[in-house]
């Protein structure tokens, strides 16, 4: 697994064409989870990047959470951008409990500016995979970065 800013370091040019479709002045992402009983769901979310990883603010009482506690999986899939071009993350959310963490990242958001309330949870999306697909004249040119691609120089950040 990896962080934004790991991904973004080995890939710039990928990071910032997600960065740009994850934008939410583009429209709200959608972000894929497994309920309890295995069935899928999709929900719009805010990504937001702060510290190097990306996360996004869940209120407590949404399924969302319960989903992400009992299957940390997830799929961030971007609003469809010009040309119907693609962008989506996957890997593995983890929560962060750590009330002095979260008040640091709350401080240093990017990307976008979630608006956060006292019964919010937040999950750091590390990634596993980004798919992208630029739809230009004729085929799109797909593009896929896996964790294990991250050339040596990539190292892990703490949380």
């Amino acid at each position: 697994m990896a962080t934004w800013a790991e991904f973004a370091s080995d890939q710039p040019e990928l990071a910032a064409y997600g960065w740009e479709l994850l934008r939410e002045d583009q429209g709200y992402a959608y972000l894929a989870t497994v309920s309890p009983g295995g069935s899928p769901r999709v929900h719009l979310v805010v990504p937001f990047v702060a510290e190097g990883n990306l996360y996004v603010s869940i209120v407590a009482a949404s399924p969302k959470v319960a989903d992400l506690r009992g299957n940390p999986r997830y799929m961030l899939y971007a609003t469809v951008g010009d040309n119907d071009t693609e962008f989506a993350v996957r890997g593995h959310a983890v929560e962060l409990v750590d009330r002095v963490a979260h008040d640091r990242v709350l401080e240093h958001q990017e990307l976008n500016v979630a608006e956060l309330h006292a019964d919010c949870v937040l999950f750091a999306l590390d990634l596993d995979r980004v798919d992208a697909a630029i739809w230009d004249d004729g085929p799109p040119h797909r593009q896929t970065w896996r964790t294990a691609q991250r050339t040596p120089a990539a190292s892990s950040t703490a949380r």
